[in-house]
């Protein structure tokens, strides 16, 4: 395989490139860094970590066309033969032979879907779906795919990194991988989400003092925060007002919730 990455600036110097967050171009430079000699990367996970990304990021790279994704979870690069030009005594070809399969170079050298094979394809739907995912085609034939899967089919895993916009390490998927995945954690992981505090620890310490206090439903968790912020308001009546920052309301809200809920605090 090459080393060498190159990039056009008919795409990177582009308005609709230049309008991405710097996250979402940073993610993009980490693909084009990691993929093969036809423009596959399997590897999305390190680069969004590399490029301090989030899923938002790569739902914006879809959506303005600069990467198309399937339902492996593989990506390629849109625009890859306009970046790059590979000599064939150095090219490998992709291991990824059904999804280019799928794909054809128009005009510009963009990839796009091949409707011959598109079509050869719907004769067997399962198939299509294997394959693509949920594909939608646009009346020039070119529109990249948008399969992310829809919200209700999100794993616990996708939930979280959408909630928080954060990136799961490999000791977090752990952590993770004991939560039961249903309505009451997904519940708990917005609210976090929603009070900024996102962390795995805290987190995990509501759903153990969950679990100890017998909370098993929404609706009971909702009660038992009513309960909780109600008690905070009155003690926050009978002391002096003083200003903290941001993350000094964060963290003594954190260890508040582990004071009254006797939940230990990690060193």
């Amino acid at each position: 395989m090459a080393d060498r990455r190159m990039f056009t600036k008919k795409i990177t110097d582009s308005d609709a490139f230049v309008e991405l967050p710097s996250s979402a171009q940073a993610f993009y430079f980490h693909l084009n860094q990691g993929a093969d000699d036809d423009g596959f990367n399997n590897q999305v996970q390190i680069a969004m970590f590399r490029a301090h990304a989030t899923m938002d990021d790569l739902k914006l790279l879809i959506l303005k066309k600069f990467v198309i994704r399937f339902e492996s979870g593989v990506i390629v690069i849109k625009h890859w033969r306009m970046h790059n030009y590979i000599r064939k005594d150095t090219y490998n070809e992709t291991t990824y032979k059904d999804e280019k399969s799928l794909l054809k170079l128009d005009e510009n050298k963009a990839y796009t879907f091949d409707e011959n094979q598109l079509s050869l394809l719907s004769v067997d739907e399962s198939s299509t779906q294997d394959k693509l995912g949920k594909v939608s085609i646009g009346k020039d034939n070119n529109v990249v795919v948008d399969d992310i899967r829809t919200r209700e089919e999100e794993n616990l895993f996708e939930f979280y990194e959408r909630m928080t916009g954060k990136t799961i390490n490999p000791s977090e998927y752990e952590v993770i991988g004991t939560w039961e995945d249903n309505e009451l954690t997904r519940y708990v992981i917005k609210q976090s989400a929603l009070a900024r505090a996102t962390s795995i620890k805290y987190i995990q310490a509501i759903l153990s003092s969950y679990e100890k206090e017998g909370i098993k439903t929404v609706a009971e968790a909702e009660e038992s925060n009513r309960k909780f912020k109600e008690k905070k308001n009155n003690n926050n009546q009978s002391k002096r007002p003083i200003y903290k920052s941001k993350a000094e309301r964060e963290e003594e809200a954190v260890k508040e919730f582990y004071r009254e809920h006797g939940v230990e605090e990690d060193e």
